[in-house]
């Protein structure tokens, strides 16, 4: 089975439905607290490119953070993908990860695509 890292964040239902998840199937994984866990441009760059999404496709446009902050901007991939290091909760989560791969797991279900 591959190494599993976790894109959390633990005031999101489905994350935390993923974590318990994983846990129930005995899938042993690295879990990154996005809200207190700091990321910095280049692994959020490398998820992107595992994931193959540019930056703006991890936003969460519903979310208070890029409504007030962002959402009037005419930013580029480069800034929007600093917006997300800045305001972390902005990202689509969960997001797991292999190696070389990853998904945003929703449903969580998803996960077994990387099994």
């Amino acid at each position: 089975m591959p190494q599993i890292t976790v894109l959390h964040n633990p005031k999101c239902s489905t994350s935390r439905s993923l974590i318990d998840y994983l846990s129930t199937e005995a899938i042993d994984a690295e879990v990154i607290d996005l809200l207190s866990d700091p990321l910095t441009p280049e692994f959020l760059a490398g998820v992107c490119e595992r994931l193959g999404l540019e930056p703006s496709d991890l936003v969460r446009t519903q979310d208070s953070a890029w409504k007030e902050r962002f959402a009037e901007l005419d930013l580029d991939e480069d800034e929007i993908l600093m917006a997300l290091i800045e305001e972390p909760r902005m990202i689509q989560r969960p997001i797991v990860l292999t190696e070389t791969q990853g998904l945003i797991a929703r449903p969580i279900e998803r996960v077994k695509e990387l099994l």
